[in-house]
């Protein structure tokens, strides 16, 4: 309870048994206003993000509560726009994906397909068990794909060739890649989601890992380019991407990978070169 309360009549006798009565009128001040901090989700390409928005808010004194059920989203799209505390949606769509509310203080975004980048902020709302409203915001950011490039490298004959694979590749702005995450692609694999840090192809060599490397050790019959091999590695959003990297000797000529797999080609001739210097 705030605000005044109905006065109460009271009476009080002297010792001469001659009474008087008058009124007590209590008035209970509201609580400081409760305190509203803003809220910011991120969160990979695709991914759902959620938090409870109320977790960080305060109230002003004891016995004070936030009522979870009360939280509303302040829709800027309708006319005129909502601001607190004349705010209800349950729903609000920004560019870039969507918010919305549960009954126990969540808010979730739900970015668009596609979208990378800072979506805007919305706007909440919750009430406490005194009536008093707080608002505050929350955002959602959605981090892009990193940046992967091809590798090559090229080499003698019979000689182990190896290609930091990471040195040109970059994770998209917000996070970083994880070097530790780097797997090799092997046969039974389903990319991105590779396993292997050792793996063979038969007539070529071996691919290995060796830190934020990929060693190629060519088998003694080898002369050419290889077909490559795809690696997989995560950022620090959690997300897992694809790239490749194809070992070769000098000459060499080598395609460009699609789809994250790289595709290496070498002309029949230089085979038969190479074929020829190593006999």
């Amino acid at each position: 309870f705030t605000g005044t309360a109905h006065a109460l009549n009271y009476s009080v006798a002297d010792a001469f048994g001659q009474t008087s009565m008058a009124t007590y009128t209590a008035t209970v001040t509201a609580p400081p206003a409760p305190t509203a901090v803003a809220d910011s989700l991120t969160g990979p390409m695709g991914g759902l993000q959620s938090t409870n928005v109320l977790t960080n808010d305060t109230v002003g004194a004891s016995g004070v509560t936030i009522s979870p059920s009360s939280l509303v989203l302040c829709d800027p799209s309708t006319n005129p726009a909502q601001t607190s505390p004349n705010c209800s949606a349950t729903s609000v769509t920004v560019n870039g994906g969507v918010y919305t509310i549960d009954n126990t203080g969540v808010v979730t975004f739900t970015p668009a397909n596609g979208f990378s980048g800072a979506a805007p902020e919305v706007t909440y709302q919750a009430t406490t068990n005194t009536g008093q409203v707080l608002s505050g915001t929350v955002s959602g950011r959605t981090i892009g794909a990193p940046n992967l490039q091809p590798d090559t490298a090229t080499g003698t004959y019979n000689v182990a060739q190896t290609a930091n694979v990471l040195a040109n590749d970059s994770a998209a702005q917000g996070t970083s890649l994880v070097p530790s995450s780097i797997k090799l692609c092997g046969p039974s694999d389903t990319a991105p989601a590779c396993s292997q840090t050792t793996v063979v192809v038969a007539g070529e060599g071996t691919y290995s890992l060796s830190g934020t490397s990929v060693v190629f050790t060519p088998v003694a019959t080898f002369a050419g380019t290889a077909s490559g091999i795809a690696y997989s590695v995560a950022d620090a959003s959690f997300d897992t991407w694809l790239d490749g990297y194809t070992p070769g000797v000098p000459g060499r000529k080598v395609s460009i990978y699609t789809e994250g797999c790289l595709l290496a080609f070498v002309t029949d001739i230089n085979i038969r070169i190479n074929s020829l210097n190593k006999q």
